[in-house]
């Protein structure tokens, strides 16, 4: 029995270890399907990340060549705007985005700073015409030293082509800079003041001008003294209303001739008026300006003529020139009231050789201020006499490279004693020169050093040396 019993547990316990056998093996199974499964999402996972940073990278990559894309298309777009522009002003665009008519406009001009020293006291420190004389009492020490910086010189302008109208070519100009110097107004504060505003009509070799221009008289200016171009010192001629005629015949390139002719008001550069202490008042009219009250303009006429000199492409220019002028006071001067102003002149521009050339001026006339001369002194007003005054100014210009110009000079302007009163300016002149440095793309840097003497009737004299640097961007 008991054998029976052995088989029997024997049946039982073969029965229960079999099934454990069997759910043992299938928990390794299982724990080995586990891990292969967590080494497959981890190796997902890497691959995930991998891929990630791939695309993030690739996003990064993206981005860059879109803004580089971006910027070259905007370049490419602003390049093709421009060069659409630049071809429309070849072929005569209207403007239509600057001026309202659409008329091409061309901008110029140029940014300019002076600094200016003078070992003794002129007139005006920074627009100096003549040096005050030593015993002048209107200064505390005339042989008192002077220095200023100044910029009011930097100058805008711009052209306008208004194209045919008619048979006109019509065009106009207007140029400003800031050296006018009203009375309150400070040197940081210098206000704008027109140099050139005019509408040109050319009809071929014959034009017309109508508005703000240079004078036709004396048209060469000299190397020194861009504040006040030697004005009362031996220069004539300024800008002022007028309508001028042009004619010009001959051939360009060989012997040409041209005649200008202009009709100003005068009065309008030195504003002279006698009879302003004398308690006149002129009824129905704002001024007491002596050329306005003469009732009619001046006139001005000039000769020119230009033609191949004897250096290898250098033109020699010279010309012939006059004005005439009337002026009126309602008081009486000497027993006068009606007054004539008048001038004839030489200018020339003269090669010597290859880099050697003369100009200048010279002229005769009276009563000269309004055209700068007679020192700025025009009528005595004690005897009513026109001041006589000659003078004039040359210089010897060396071109000593591409790069360098020397300019050696003198100038004069003397008034005759004989019309001037005790204590007046009888002659002013001046000895200079110029060192002017061309950088190249528009910037320039000069020097000037002027002796300086004003003499005065029967009261001494006045001399000064003076120094100006400069330094300009032309644009």
């Amino acid at each position: 029995m008991w054998k029976s019993m052995l088989v029997a547990a024997f049946g039982c316990g073969l029965l229960i270890t079999v099934p454990a056998q069997s759910d043992q093996r299938t928990a390794e199974e299982r724990l080995l399907d586990l891990e292969a499964k967590n080494a497959e999402i981890l190796r997902r996972l890497e691959a995930s990340e991998a891929r990630n940073r791939g695309l993030e990278a690739e996003v990064g990559t993206l981005r860059s060549e879109q803004m580089a894309l971006a910027t070259e298309a905007e370049e490419s777009a602003l390049e093709e705007q421009v060069n659409t522009l630049s071809e429309s002003v070849r072929d005569g665009m209207s403007f239509k985005d600057l001026t309202r008519s659409g008329y091409p406009i061309k901008f110029y001009g140029f940014f300019r700073n002076d600094v200016n020293w003078s070992a003794a006291r002129m007139n005006n420190a920074v627009l100096p015409v003549f040096v005050l004389a030593e015993n002048d009492t209107a200064a505390e020490d005339s042989n008192d030293d002077e220095f200023t910086i100044d910029a009011r010189l930097t100058r805008f302008g711009f052209d306008v082509d208004a194209g045919t109208i008619g048979s006109a070519k019509v065009t106009g100009k207007l140029e400003t800079d800031f050296s006018n110097h009203p009375t309150g107004s400070s040197d940081s504060r210098a206000t704008p003041r027109i140099r050139l505003a005019y509408l040109n009509l050319a009809f071929g070799d014959f034009s017309i001008r109508l508005g703000q221009d240079w004078d036709v008289i004396a048209p060469l200016m000299p190397a020194v003294g861009g504040q006040m171009l030697l004005w009362g010192v031996g220069n004539l001629g300024d800008r002022r209303p007028m309508v001028q005629f042009h004619f010009k015949t001959g051939d360009p390139t060989g012997t040409e001739f041209t005649v200008k002719a202009a009709l100003g008001l005068t009065g309008a550069v030195d504003t002279q008026d006698l009879d302003a202490g004398t308690g006149v008042v002129k009824p129905f009219t704002s001024t007491l300006i002596d050329g306005y009250d003469s009732g009619h303009p001046h006139g001005q006429l000039r000769l020119g003529m230009s033609t191949p000199s004897w250096v290898e492409g250098k033109r020699l220019s010279v010309g012939a020139y006059g004005y005439l002028a009337g002026l009126e006071t309602d008081a009486q001067f000497g027993g006068e009231d009606h007054f004539t102003a008048w001038a004839m002149g030489l200018d020339a521009e003269i090669p010597l050789f290859d880099r050697f050339s003369l100009r200048g001026e010279l002229f005769i006339g009276q009563a000269l201020a309004d055209v700068r001369g007679g020192i700025l002194q025009s009528i005595n007003g004690v005897s009513g006499d026109e001041i006589e005054d000659w003078g004039g100014w040359v210089e010897l210009v060396w071109q000593i490279d591409d790069m360098w110009r020397l300019s050696l000079g003198g100038s004069v302007d003397n008034a005759d004693s004989d019309d001037l009163l005790v204590g007046a300016r009888d002659r002013n002149w001046s000895a200079y020169a110029n060192l002017l440095a061309n950088f190249g793309g528009g910037l320039k840097m000069g020097l000037d050093a002027v002796y300086w003497e004003t003499q005065y009737v029967d009261t001494g004299l006045g001399n000064t040396i003076r120094f100006s640097f400069y330094a300009q961007l032309d644009f």
